[in-house]
C-alpha cells in the first residue's frame, strides 16, 4: 500500500498525516474548492510522514496532523518535528476529531500552531482552512484554536 498520494499541484505544498483515506479526500476537496494551488501530500502515520519529509526537497508550508493513528501518533510526530532543526519552523495544525482538553493542551505544549477539531461540514472545513492558509487576523472560525 502506498503511503503518499497527491491531490493537486502548483505553488505550495501541504502535508496531511491521517490514517483515514476519506478524511484526505474531504481535505483535498476543501483545498480545491478554496481555489488554492497546493500539492497535498498524504501520509498514513507518523513514520510514513517522517519518511516523506526526509525525501522532500521543498518542505510543506503546513503540516496537518491527526492525533489518533496506528504506529507513531500525531503527538509523537509533533514532538519529533519540534526538535528537528530542518522541520521545526513548519507550522503544524493538529487536525483531529478529539476535542479533549488534554489533547489540546498537549498539542500546544509540543509546539502546534493551531488545533482544528474536524468540522462536521465541508463549508466549515473550508472556512477554517482559508483562515489558516491566508494568515487571517479576523475572527477565528468555529472548531479552530490558535496558539
Amino acid at each position: 500500500m502506498s503511503t503518499a498520494t497527491h491531490c493537486m499541484s502548483d505553488t505550495f505544498t501541504l502535508l496531511l498525516v491521517d490514517n483515514d483515506p476519506e478524511d484526505f479526500l474531504i481535505f483535498s476537496r476543501a483545498i480545491e474548492r478554496l481555489g488554492h494551488s497546493a500539492d497535498c501530500s498524504h501520509a498514513i502515520d507518523g513514520r510514513a510522514a517522517l519518511e516523506l519529509l526526509e525525501g522532500m526537497e521543498q518542505l510543506p508550508r503546513f503540516i496537518f496532523l491527526d492525533i489518533n493513528m496506528n504506529g507513531m501518533n500525531g503527538l509523537e510526530l509533533l514532538s519529533i518535528v519540534d526538535r528537528n532543526p530542518r522541520l521545526r519552523d513548519i507550522p503544524v495544525v493538529m487536525y483531529s476529531t478529539s476535542s479533549a482538553p488534554r489533547d489540546i493542551e498537549d498539542a500546544r505544549l509540543l509546539g502546534a500552531w493551531y488545533y482544528l477539531v474536524k468540522p462536521p461540514t465541508l463549508p466549515e472545513l473550508q472556512e477554517a482552512l482559508h483562515y489558516i492558509l491566508s494568515g487571517s487576523d479576523g475572527p477565528i472560525p468555529a472548531h479552530l484554536m490558535r496558539f
